[in-house]
């Protein structure tokens, strides 16, 4: 009886270690047999980070280009130098070959026209030298002359004779003192003016 007892003990240890495991289906008189579910545990699926890992959005900066500066290179003006023209001095008809009668003398705005008594001429000969008829006597002296209208006459000498017409001797010897001290002369078409000493004038024209 005692050892039904400890067998009886010993199973009841063990079912109830085999319960606890869950390893026995115990089946109950007159009801539903129940299994026991071994309670399932899922393990949990580690959850994977859904963290997409960030593109940087940073787009490389293209290095810029080093702008050259434009040297616009200084035009500086050209200095067109002056010239100044020339002024060439007024060039006179050479007296060289020519023949003249005196038309009026004085000084110039008070002239006296020639008396027309007998005309008085100068003629101007190739070799330097001049002379004429100074109204009563002949005459002849020696001259120099350049184109920029200088004139000088000297060594003039004449005939001795008396005129006795009236104011013909007067016109003669101021017009051999005037031409003793010419200074220059002009040409003007066919009239030749001798500006002597004191603004006096002969103004002659062409014989």
């Amino acid at each position: 009886m005692r050892r039904h007892a400890l067998l009886f003990a010993i199973l009841t240890a063990t079912y109830a270690l085999l319960l606890t495991a869950g390893c026995v289906t115990i089946n109950v008189p007159g009801g539903t047999t129940t299994p026991t579910t071994t309670p399932t545990t899922t393990p949990t699926t580690p959850t994977t980070p859904t963290t997409t890992p960030t593109t940087p959005t940073t787009t490389p900066t293209t290095p810029t280009t080093p702008t050259t500066p434009t040297i616009v290179p200084t035009i500086k003006p050209t200095v067109t130098p002056t010239i100044k023209p020339t002024v060439l001095p007024l060039l006179e008809p050479a007296l060289k070959g020519t023949k003249w009668v005196l038309v009026a003398m004085g000084e110039e705005g008070d002239l006296e026209p020639a008396l027309d008594i007998k005309d008085v001429t100068l003629n101007f000969t190739d070799s330097d030298s001049l002379g004429g008829n100074a109204g009563c006597n002949s005459y002849s002296g020696e001259y120099e002359s350049s184109l920029n209208g200088e004139l000088k006459v000297s060594d003039i000498v004449s005939t001795m004779m008396l005129c006795m017409q009236p104011g013909l001797m007067d016109q003669e010897h101021a017009f051999l003192d005037a031409l003793d001290e010419a200074e220059e002369y002009d040409v003007v078409g066919d009239e030749l003016r001798i500006t002597c000493d004191d603004d006096f004038m002969l103004i002659l024209e062409e014989a």
